[in-house]
């Protein structure tokens, strides 16, 4: 079970006052929308994240260090970044004077992540109250929009409740492999092993605390990830590998259990015009 974070604790109230500061204190907001290269190389300490929807990336103390195969950004204190789809990218190890806030999405709503060096805190809100905001400031090539944008984002989030929460390791470690490893051919088995648990508590933890069974929200993931990447324009083949599916017709199958046009006719439609 994922455990509440208790609002007395004295590290909660010091990360929340700098959260609280941040619309205030935000500087420039940087995006970065190439992809979806990979990394040569490895770093210790290192997670590679590729994901199939916007995220943001703030910096409330410190320095944080994030790269993508081409480019690295270091962020200081207000600084954030903006990574759109399927952009291949990883967090530096936090050093032990910073603190790093993430925005990004699971299937419940839309995930507030906290990071220092040696804790670590989630929170959920619901998607559809920042979401448009999110779309709007990574589809804007306007800075000064961009960051105004922003700032509205975490004004919205700092007005809705939000309990934060400790995910035990186990959970961390299922989860942490959806985003490194479902577009490498990710097994349930894989999954619900890595987590250190017996399968059956492994599953029912899973299933629990991140709101659908492991096999569904793999799915749900890969078919995300080749919605953004049919919007890259590449070919249904190349997006099923790219996606993780085994073959094209795996992909075609789970496209239409979902209801919408085919993989090839999504890849045809004109992209969304920016809010």
């Amino acid at each position: 079970m994922v455990t509440p974070v208790s609002v007395l604790d004295p590290t909660v109230r010091r990360w929340w006052a700098l959260f609280d500061q941040a619309p205030a204190a935000l500087g420039a907001v940087e995006r970065w929308e190439s992809g979806p290269a990979v990394f040569t190389d490895t770093q210790p300490g290192c997670i590679e994240e590729f994901h199939p929807n916007p995220t943001l990336e703030l910096c409330l103390a410190g320095t944080i260090r994030v790269e993508k195969p081409d480019r690295r950004c270091d962020l200081g204190p207000g600084q954030a970044l903006i990574i759109q789809p399927v952009v291949w990218h990883r967090v530096a190890p936090i050093r032990a004077d910073s603190l790093r806030f993430a925005l990004g999405f699971i299937p419940e709503g839309m995930n507030l992540y906290f990071h220092a060096r040696d804790r670590s805190w989630s929170g959920t809100v619901p998607a559809q109250l920042c979401r448009p905001l999110l779309d709007a400031a990574a589809a804007t090539a306007d800075p000064a929009t961009r960051r105004s944008t922003v700032a509205d984002l975490l004004r919205a989030l700092l007005a809705e409740p939000v309990e934060l929460f400790h995910y035990p390791p186990a959970l961390w470690r299922m989860v942490e492999l959806i985003w490194t490893r479902a577009r490498l051919g990710l097994t349930v088995d894989e999954m619900l092993a890595a987590s250190g648990l017996s399968r059956t508590h492994a599953y029912r933890l899973f299933t629990r605390s991140y709101g659908m069974p492991p096999k569904a929200a793999l799915t749900v993931y890969r078919l995300q990830l080749a919605e953004g990447l049919l919007a890259l324009g590449l070919p249904v083949g190349e997006v099923a590998r790219r996606a993780g599916f085994p073959h094209p017709d795996a992909l075609r199958r789970a496209w239409r259990a979902r209801g919408g046009a085919t993989p090839g006719r999504q890849r045809a439609l004109p992209p969304p015009a920016p809010s």
